[in-house]
């Protein structure tokens, strides 16, 4: 085992920020702390889960804790690119352009309810994830990206999304109901009227951001946590109840965020158990469970955990 190096940047930086979403959005550290392992690992998160739970004002403040600014788009099946583009037009009168930045230019940008609109409103929200270039190109117009981006889409499920455009989302969180102690608590706050601004305080600049990034980008692989990724992986695409198994480019987020999770843990280096603790969320999205298998009620996240501790459901 190599010896440890204690990385401190990102995990004060998680750190804080947990203790600044706890004020906005009540019970749930556990996603906040998966969503900052995918940001600074340079991905982008699904989000799913009951309506009314506050996905989108957690959103807001994950931005701000961060520093960042927001944008958040509901899409609907008629929904055009215009509506999170902006838009552009020449003034003649004045002889100059006249622009409405829309939410797309946000560096955190919710993309909300995504499958619930037309395919290429998909494909451009694809091309702003791969990032091969800085800018998207619709009617004539350059758009250019912010750095950094962030997309967040929610949605009910991955059914009705692309395989080609799910696969490019690094994890798929399930915001959760937050228990009956905190649910008590955000009905007092609403009773005496002392809910939170929606907004937060940032606990980090651009520049730590990157730092922290790099800090990432440092962390030491061995042998053997490479060997373990590409066993789940390959482990995955041999299963009878699977019809489709993980890609090569899932197995390089699980590399990533487990990079991101051991900075976030103030090591230098990743752990089979930082591999462990991430597959279920890297992966859920990114295998394809037989129809025979699926009116079983069988899971992804059951096959995936049952894969990690050894065992087979063939």
């Amino acid at each position: 085992m190599l010896a440890a190096k204690e990385n401190k940047m990102l995990k004060n930086i998680v750190e804080s920020v947990k203790s600044q979403i706890s004020d906005h959005v009540l019970n749930q550290d556990a996603i906040t702390e998966l969503a900052l392992a995918a940001f600074f690992a340079g991905g982008h998160i699904l989000l799913s889960g009951p309506t009314g739970l506050g996905k989108t004002q957690w959103a807001q403040a994950f931005a701000g804790a961060l520093g960042l600014s927001f944008g958040c788009e509901r899409f609907f099946k008629n929904s055009i690119p215009q509506d999170f583009f902006g838009t552009y037009s020449f003034d003649h009168e004045s002889n100059q352009f006249n622009s409405r930045p829309g939410t797309f230019s946000s560096q955190v940008f919710q993309a909300d309810e995504i499958d619930n609109t037309h395919p290429w409103i998909h494909s451009f929200i694809m091309d702003a994830i791969d990032r091969q270039k800085n800018s998207l190109t619709y009617a004539d117009q350059s758009y250019t990206l912010p750095e950094p981006h962030f997309v967040i889409a929610t949605l009910d499920e991955t059914v009705n999304l692309p395989k080609v455009l799910v696969d490019r989302f690094t994890m798929k969180l399930y915001v959760n109901y937050p228990g009956i102690a905190a649910e008590k608590q955000i009905l007092q706050m609403h009773h005496v009227g002392t809910t939170p601004e929606t907004e937060s305080m940032p606990v980090c600049t651009p520049e730590s951001i990157a730092q922290a990034k790099q800090e990432v980008q440092a962390i030491t692989v061995e042998d053997a946590v490479f060997n373990y990724i590409v066993s789940i992986a390959e482990t995955t695409r041999r299963i009878g109840v699977i019809q489709t198994g993980a890609s090569t480019r899932a197995s390089i987020s699980l590399l990533q965020v487990a990079k991101a999770y051991a900075a976030i843990n103030g090591r230098d280096y990743v752990t089979i158990d930082d591999v462990r603790s991430l597959a279920i969320p890297v992966l859920r999205h990114r295998i394809t469970l037989r129809p025979d298998a699926v009116k079983q009620g069988v899971q992804a996240d059951n096959i995936i955990e049952s894969i990690i501790v050894g065992k087979r459901m063939l």
